[in-house]
């Protein structure tokens, strides 16, 4: 088998993943990108260095969650996507609860824009 061509880890290999492999261009490309992400942040924080309030944990979540959706629509039997997506839902289940109890209107205000409910 041949490994990855950096040899700095062995996830090729662990993947059983071959540069020949035709499912290789198509691997990792269900995340979001550093651009994307960068906007969503931009969009939803509350202040300037916040990366991590619940209202961008749960647009960054929902982002992810649209992208698996589709990508599950197409691969019908990635389990392990499918495992993925289930617990993405769930965190972002948690920090809305969260969200709601603390911030009713931040609350309201984020899922209108994030076209939820």
């Amino acid at each position: 088998m041949i490994g990855c061509p950096s040899n700095e880890c062995n996830l090729c290999a662990r993947l059983a993943l071959r540069l020949d492999d035709p499912l290789k261009p198509h691997f990792g490309k269900c995340m979001l990108d550093k651009k994307k992400k960068d906007r969503i942040i931009a969009k939803h924080q509350t202040h300037g260095t916040d990366t991590g309030s619940p209202h961008v944990q749960i647009a960054i979540l929902t982002a992810e969650i649209k992208e698996l959706s589709n990508h599950l629509l197409e691969h019908k039997k990635d389990f392990s996507s499918r495992k993925g997506l289930l617990r993405k839902v769930s965190e972002r289940r948690r920090l809305m609860r969260y969200l709601k109890r603390e911030e009713p209107k931040a609350y309201e205000k984020l899922m209108a824009d994030l076209k939820l409910e």
